[in-house]
């Protein structure tokens, strides 16, 4: 299997696909994987739309990158966002931060 690198440039592939002007959702876009990938994105010129429980991790400034504090298990608000800004892809990527939390609260 071959890797593919995601250190895209802006008009530049993102993998196979073009990125500059997608709307972008990403859970989990204030720390680890999330953070990496929405700065990815960001820096191929789309538009991302953040979801995290905590953005004070990750603060760019980015004019294309607009952040909301969010809980998935409530639906109705994801389902408001998602209406509003038609996202293109959904990159899930939200994950507990304490593996011993997610025995104990498993969702």
């Amino acid at each position: 299997m071959k890797v593919k690198y995601l250190n895209a440039l802006p008009n530049q592939k993102f993998g196979n696909y073009v990125m500059k002007d997608k709307c972008i959702l990403v859970t989990g876009s204030s720390s680890g994987i999330g953070r990496s990938i929405t700065e990815r994105l960001l820096n191929s010129g789309a538009k991302v739309i953040g979801l995290a429980r905590d953005h004070s991790k990750f603060t760019n400034g980015h004019q294309n990158y607009l952040t909301y504090q969010a809980d998935l298990n409530d639906l109705s608000s994801l389902n408001r966002i998602i209406s509003k800004y038609k996202p293109k892809y959904i990159f899930h990527l939200a994950a507990q931060s304490f593996p011993q939390t997610s025995f104990t609260i498993p969702y």
